[in-house]
C-alpha cells in the first residue's frame, strides 16, 4: 500500500508540473521584433553606419517586462558562422537586464512599440573582409546584423530573449540575383534587410 501511494505521488507531482510548464508556455508573454534599415550607411573616418528601426510586439497572454531591444552588426567573414556575432551579442542583454531590473519597457499583450538605434562596423573590418572576398571586390562588403529582444515576465525572473539575425546590404536590381553590400567609402542608399534564418530562435 505504502509502494502504491508513493507512485500515486510521483505520478500527480509529475503531471503537476507538466501542467504548471503548459500554463507557463499558454500565458507567458512572447515579444516579437520586427528590424528595418532606416537610413543609408556612410562612411567617415575609420567607422561606418547607419540606423535601424525596430518594432516591438507581445503577442502573448501577459505583461512583458525589462523589454531590451538591441541589435549589433559586424561584416562577413570567411569561415566564420552566421550565428556568431548573435552568440557574442545576445547574453549581454540578459546581463544589463539584471544590473538595472527597472530598465526597459513593459508591453502589455497586444501592444507594440517602435525604436531607432544606430549601427557601426569599423572601416577596417570592411577593407580585411572585402580583401578576403575572393568574389568581384565591387561588390563591397557584406554586412550581418544579430537583433536581441530581452525580456521577462511579471511572475517569473527568467530571462526570454527573441533572436533574429539579417543580412544587410543592397539588392540588386531585377533580372540580377544575389545582393551587393555596403561600400567602404562615402554614402551606400537604397539599403535592404534579409532575414538569414540561421540564428532565429525564441525562448
Amino acid at each position: 500500500m505504502a509502494v502504491f501511494t508513493l507512485v500515486l505521488v510521483r505520478v500527480s507531482t509529475q503531471q503537476w508540473q507538466t501542467m504548471q510548464q503548459q500554463l507557463s508556455l499558454s500565458e507567458r508573454p512572447w515579444v516579437t521584433e520586427q528590424v528595418s534599415a532606416a537610413e543609408p550607411f556612410v562612411v567617415r573616418g575609420r567607422y561606418g553606419g547607419s540606423a535601424v528601426n525596430i518594432v516591438l510586439k507581445n503577442i502573448g497572454h501577459s505583461a512583458a517586462v525589462n523589454v531590451h531591444p538591441f541589435c549589433e552588426a559586424d561584416v562577413m567573414r570567411n569561415g566564420e558562422s552566421l550565428v556568431a556575432l548573435e552568440d557574442r551579442a545576445c547574453p549581454r542583454l540578459g546581463e544589463q537586464s539584471d544590473q538595472d531590473s527597472s530598465a526597459g519597457y513593459m508591453l502589455l499583450p497586444g501592444e507594440s512599440i517602435s525604436e531607432t538605434q544606430g549601427i557601426g562596423v569599423a572601416k577596417a573590418d570592411m577593407l580585411n573582409a572585402m580583401r578576403a572576398d575572393k568574389t568581384d571586390k565591387t561588390k563591397g562588403a557584406v554586412l550581418i546584423l544579430a537583433c536581441c529582444v530581452d525580456y521577462r515576465s511579471l511572475f517569473e525572473a527568467t530571462h526570454h530573449q527573441t533572436r533574429r539575425e539579417y543580412i544587410l546590404g543592397v539588392r540588386q536590381p531585377w533580372p540580377s540575383v544575389g545582393w551587393l553590400g555596403v561600400q567602404p567609402q562615402g554614402e551606400t542608399k537604397n539599403l535592404s534587410l534579409s532575414p538569414s534564418f540561421w540564428g532565429d530562435s525564441a525562448n
